[in-house]
């Protein structure tokens, strides 16, 4: 599975033509084959920091997201940036869910 995750800061003046952007995009995004998920958010102390995750199968998957129409739109989101974007793609081996979560708190703290 790939992670993607984007993190830019928007001037106030340009905070809707972001949030327009970003909305454009996520319900293509959504349905492509191989995105498992796409989330958009805002930093709650900082409301111009903007953070766009979005999971994918594979590597493949993503790269054809990169080269399609829909990403052209976050290339938009980057462009409006007042500060370089924080850009992170992290490859995942393993997932695991709620199990691990009881796992380790059953286990007494050392």
């Amino acid at each position: 599975m790939i992670i993607a995750s984007l993190k830019v800061k928007v001037s106030p003046e340009n905070h809707q033509d972001a949030l327009k952007t970003v909305r454009s995009m996520i319900g293509p995004t959504r349905v492509k084959p191989g995105c498992k998920g796409i989330v958009f958010c805002q930093d709650t102390d900082d409301p111009d920091t903007m953070i766009l995750i979005e999971r994918w199968h594979t590597r493949k998957d993503f790269e054809d997201h990169i080269r399609s129409d829909e990403y052209r739109r976050i290339l938009a989101l980057i462009d409006l940036s007042t500060e370089p974007p924080e850009i992170q793609l992290n490859q995942i081996s393993q997932t695991e869910g709620l199990e691990a979560i009881e796992g380790i708190r059953a286990k007494p703290l050392s």
